[in-house]
């Protein structure tokens, strides 16, 4: 017995044993089933990387499929389509090759709706509600494309808006009763009344900007009745009525009365209340960037004024725009209800 099981013993070290070549087959053998698992592996990691890469393609075609539809056939104008319209630059219409940006009609659209509700509270879905809504989708419209032509013309003119211009024309909106608003008021505000933040409204207000300084650069005419009106007064003219012949395309108005300084007339009455009962201001413009203004005080009393004025049109401008959307030059790449 003892003799068969040490026979078995020398059998199982001699199996165990390793010679120089099958320790070269063994490291074969390892590397083989190595290389296989490695070959699996990249494999599995190939199909993670395409079946990821299938799912990611399909979320952006459904994601896209959902803004195309939300955007340019619904065409919501609500929170999240507006902020998605703030960071993507999609396109609402083209002018003479311009691209219209959507988040900047959004933008107009929103500045004057919001004020809308705020005041009645939310609309109600009726025939008059849509026919409003149509009126101020159709205005936010037009102004976008105006103030887009009016960035290209600006950079063939050199005409550019700056940070100060930006920050002088807040710090004036941001002041009511000859006080000045802090910041964080501020912003609140235009949170409030337009659904704007301090960033939105910045462009907002740089988009008017360039639109009204360009659409006066443009006005040679303008410009040069705006010269001849003011020789005039410079010679002794002091009738305004009476120069009306003299000058075609200006305008005499009348104040009416009295009026203070925070009147909606155009910066009239702020110019006015700067000089003496007879005197005529130098030519200014109009704060809605439509024309040239001078000024002559009528009366006045403390802090109230009445004044008549004369009125220079701009209309070079306007009359480009006409002139692009008859040659068919402006496309909108939604369906807006006509007025």
């Amino acid at each position: 017995m003892s003799k068969f099981t040490s026979k078995f013993k020398s059998k199982k070290l001699a199996k165990k044993q390793v010679t120089q070549e099958t320790l070269e087959d063994h490291r074969e053998a390892v590397l083989s089933r190595g290389r296989k698992l490695k070959a699996q592996m990249t494999q599995l990691q190939k199909r993670i990387v395409l079946v990821a890469a299938g799912i990611a393609a399909l979320i952006l075609v459904v994601v896209s499929l959902v803004g195309y539809l939300s955007l340019y056939v619904f065409q919501s104008t609500g929170d999240i389509a507006f902020r998605v319209t703030q960071v993507l630059p999609l396109p609402v219409a083209q002018v003479d090759g311009e691209w219209v940006r959507y988040g900047d009609y959004l933008l107009v659209f929103r500045s004057t709706i919001r004020p809308v509700e705020r005041q009645g509270g939310a609309l109600e879905n009726n025939e008059e509600t849509r026919a409003l809504i149509n009126h101020y989708k159709n205005q936010a419209m037009d102004m976008a494309i105006r103030c887009t032509y009016a960035k290209r013309i600006g950079r063939e003119l050199g005409v550019d808006v700056g940070r100060e211009e930006i920050e002088e024309a807040i710090r004036e909106y941001r002041t009511v009763d000859g006080k000045e608003w802090s910041d964080e008021r501020f912003t609140q505000a235009i949170f409030e009344n337009f659904g704007l933040s301090r960033r939105e409204y910045e462009r907002l207000v740089s988009l008017t900007l360039q639109l009204k300084k360009v659409t006066e650069a443009v006005d040679t005419r303008a410009q040069e009745t705006a010269r001849r009106v003011g020789e005039a007064i410079r010679g002794g003219a002091r009738d305004f009525t009476a120069m009306l012949d003299r000058f075609e395309g200006s305008l005499v108005e009348d104040s009416g009365g009295l009026v203070g300084s925070m009147d909606m007339d155009g910066g009239r009455a702020r110019v006015a209340l700067g000089l003496e009962v007879g005197q005529i201001s130098e030519q200014f413009v109009a704060k809605n960037g439509e024309g040239y203004y001078f000024v002559k005080v009528t009366e006045k009393t403390g802090d109230r004024v009445a004044y008549v004025s004369i009125f220079i049109p701009f209309t070079e401008f306007s009359e480009r725009m006409e002139q692009l959307e008859a040659d068919g030059k402006i496309k909108i790449f939604i369906s807006l209800a006509t007025e």
